[in-house]
């Protein structure tokens, strides 16, 4: 029996959270170091043209056909690798939630191609969202070289894992990889989650790093420099921020979901290609104007913590991003939303903290306004209070200030709660499922499986495991070698342990039943069914 456990302990937890992850987070740290040197090049070289065509405005109807012609090009591999399509975390919280299928190989190279395209014409998005997307990719390759046909029951744990990994390595913060996984993408902590998650995230981190030194290479996320302590005679800052960034959050995720319907329903009948010109016609019209428009935002929240950005151009191009940041998302445009919302988060607390200054507050205290804003807004549109605390202490030097960030964090995160309003990314997700599954109807199906003695889920507690998309455990029976014919009924408890024998009752909602089965079999082992 402990031989069997041992072999169990190997198999299903050692091989799964500690080496494939390892594996998998050593080759995505090294996959993202070179997509952030790619990226960063593409960015200043989309800036050099803009400046050069505003030099020379003959060449201004070259430079829209130039972004027509781009458009085009994105629009043929979009249909040659559809997950490439969007930001990278919702489509990449659909796959590891098992909602959403993609062909791993496939979308990889669909979203080195097409994020080439976006980031050489300027679009106003980033590359966190694709680096998450790559981690999930490199994840499935590195758990089906290694694990076989064995990996499927741990597959979506290792690409989590490596999802959390590639955030890792296009951020340069760990602790907050490691939520953005578990809040986030699966909304849940377990432990074997946790272990998987940390053992990716780590190996990315270090790999990233060590090439950074070896090629002299800038990995930090942000340099914030020194950031002045406030004082608790100064607690009504956090709380006015956090009001206030939690309204701009209620109408920007408004006007996502309204771009979203517009998009999806009442514009589908247009190619997609004349969507996408479109949209890379009014982003560049936008970034021959502004600069700092340009990109995902990296470089216009360097300029707002130098404060070298005036209040008039800081509204406009707030004004901008707020509108023209979804519209480019949802076109399809391959590129994430996550720098660009603490770009809008920025701006906004750049504004505040200029009108608080007018009005007699400490000029010293602008860079943490600006982080109070960034980190409120943050967990306001994208519903992740924990992971926005985390980014502000890893990323903005904020560890002198976490009562205070804390707290606009909690301001923001509670006031939205009472709008009902979806987190930004469940937004696109949305919008992704419905594309993915053709707006068909999903199959309810209830069946019984028994927990075979070698099965990923023996020994392991309900909560633990990562179960298909809409399965509902009914019930669970223990057979036990008692009078009783019946056996032991269980409750439905997520910390109750699996055991070999158990059977299952189960029953789920899918849009490909085969599939889920499958899944449900390298659970549990391969079995006859039983309905």
């Amino acid at each position: 029996m402990k031989k069997d456990n041992k072999k169990n302990y190997i198999l299903h937890i050692l091989l799964p959270c500690l080496v494939y992850s390892s594996a998998g987070g050593i080759l995505t740290g090294a996959v993202i170091f070179g997509f952030r040197v790619m990226t960063d090049w593409l960015n200043k070289t989309a800036v050099v043209l803009y400046d050069a065509v505003c030099a020379d405005l003959w060449l201004l109807p070259l430079f829209f056909l130039a972004l027509a012609a781009l458009a085009f090009l994105l629009s043929v591999i979009l249909k040659w690798a559809p997950s490439a399509n969007g930001g990278g975390i919702p489509t990449a919280m659909g796959i590891l939630r098992g909602i959403v299928t993609f062909k791993w190989l496939r979308t990889f190279v669909g979203v080195i191609a097409s994020s080439v395209i976006t980031f050489f014409a300027g679009m106003p998005l980033c590359n966190d969202g694709p680096s998450v997307l790559f981690g999930a990719s490199l994840g499935r390759g590195v758990n089906s070289l290694l694990g076989g046909k064995k990996g499927a029951a741990w597959d979506r744990y290792v690409m989590t894992g490596c999802a959390g990994a590639g955030f890792a390595a296009a951020t340069m913060s760990p602790l907050t990889a490691v939520f953005i996984a578990l809040e986030e993408i699966h909304k849940k902590f377990s432990p074997m989650l946790l272990m998987t998650v940390f053992s990716s995230v780590l190996s990315a981190t270090a790999t990233t790093r060590l090439l950074g030194e070896l090629f002299k290479v800038d990995t930090a996320f942000f340099h914030f420099g020194e950031m002045p302590s406030l004082g608790l005679s100064d607690i009504w800052l956090p709380v006015v921020l956090g009001c206030a960034v939690s309204l701009f959050a209620a109408l920007f995720l408004l006007l996502a979901r309204s771009i979203n319907h517009l998009f999806i329903n009442k514009l589908k009948r247009i190619p997609h290609f004349l969507q996408l010109t479109l949209v890379f016609v009014l982003c560049g019209a936008a970034g021959l104007w502004a600069r700092d428009f340009i990109g995902g935002g990296h470089e216009l929240i360097v300029h707002i913590n130098a404060r070298s950005v005036v209040p008039l151009a800081l509204l406009l191009i707030f004004c901008l991003k707020f509108f023209l940041v979804p519209v480019a998302n949802v076109s399809g445009a391959t590129g994430g939303l996550f720098i660009p919302t603490l770009a809008l988060g920025a701006l906004i607390g750049a504004l505040l903290a200029e009108l608080f200054i007018a009005w007699g507050v400490n000029p010293d205290y602008y860079k943490i306004i600006v982080v109070l804003s960034i980190s409120g807004f943050m967990s306001a549109a994208s519903r992740v209070p924990l992971s926005a605390i985390m980014l502000a202490l890893e990323a903005m030097n904020g560890t002198g200030n976490i009562l205070f960030i804390a707290v606009s964090v909690s301001v923001s995160f509670m006031l939205l709660e009472l709008t009902k309003l979806p987190a930004i990314n469940d937004i696109v997700l949305e919008t992704t499922i419905k594309i993915s599954t053709h707006e068909r109807q999903p199959k309810n199906v209830e069946i019984s499986l028994e927990v075979k003695p070698d099965a990923f889920v023996a020994g392991k507690t309900v909560r633990d495991v990562l179960w298909p998309a809409n399965t509902i455990i009914l019930s669970v029976t223990r057979a036990e070698h008692t009078e009783s014919e019946n056996g032991e009924r269980l409750t439905k408890d997520g910390q109750k342990e699996l055991k070999a024998g158990d059977i299952l009752r189960l029953r789920f909602q899918t849009y490909d039943e085969e599939t889920t089965v499958s899944g449900l079999l390298a659970l549990l082992g391969e079995q006859n069914l039983e309905t």
